[in-house]
């Protein structure tokens, strides 16, 4: 998913009640292999987005920076 900004991704309605504050996305990944260096038969990675376009990354419901995410990926 492509935006001009990260905060575009976020739903704007036109009056703000309506509207989010974030948006949230995640991936759900088969780990029984181990391909993924993680203990876990799942792996789990989730990105959310504020309005301020700040992010968050959790990994299997931990907080992790992009770059440990990336390292984890690029290994498997």
């Amino acid at each position: 998913m492509r935006a001009g900004a990260l905060s575009d991704l976020i739903y704007k309605a036109e009056n703000d009640r309506n509207s989010s504050k974030y948006t949230t996305v995640t991936l759900n990944l088969d780990n029984s292999d181990h391909g993924i260096q993680v203990d876990s038969k799942n792996v789990i990675i989730t990105r959310t987005i504020d309005e301020d376009g700040k992010g968050t990354y959790l990994l299997n419901g931990k907080r992790v920076t992009r770059s440990q995410i990336l390292d984890i990926l690029s290994i498997a």
